[in-house]
């Protein structure tokens, strides 16, 4: 059993970036959830759609979906973001981040999957009728 799942949908375009954090805050906020885990949820969401709208190339069109659920018998947030675009496993295909090189020697980009990665205690993908949905488990602060 959970709270009520609550869900924000946008079209896959970088304009749409400021509804979509604004919807996941109130969404967020809807379920009770302290302001230290909305700013990581923030992060998180903006990372991945960011990396949807970049490397997953859908069509502009396209919808995005983020659901937040708080399910009661668990400590944790789950976080779910699907995407229409091609099929693409950020776990498993996304390059290793470079995190020991000398910050001048790297290459710009690369750490958004690492970052959601320690952000989130729990990542799994799946490709389900012709989506990408990437389910993430949270830990909330008490």
């Amino acid at each position: 059993m959970s709270l009520k799942p609550a869900s924000c949908e946008v079209e896959s375009s970088l304009d749409q970036l400021e509804t979509l954090i604004t919807c996941v805050q109130s969404r967020a906020r809807m379920l009770s959830l302290p302001a230290s885990l909305i700013h990581r949820v923030e992060l998180i969401v903006e990372e991945l759609f960011v990396n949807v709208v970049h490397h997953g190339r859908p069509p502009p069109e396209a919808i995005v979906t983020v659901v937040l659920e708080r399910p009661t018998d668990s400590a944790d947030l789950q976080l779910e973001v699907r995407d229409c675009g091609r099929a693409f496993n950020p776990l498993a295909d996304a390059p290793e981040a470079d995190i020991s090189s000398d910050l001048q020697a790297r290459h710009p980009g690369g750490l958004g999957v690492y970052l959601v990665q320690q952000l989130a205690r729990h990542q799994q993908y799946a490709r389900v009728g012709g989506q990408n949905v990437l389910t993430l488990l949270i830990p909330v602060p008490e």
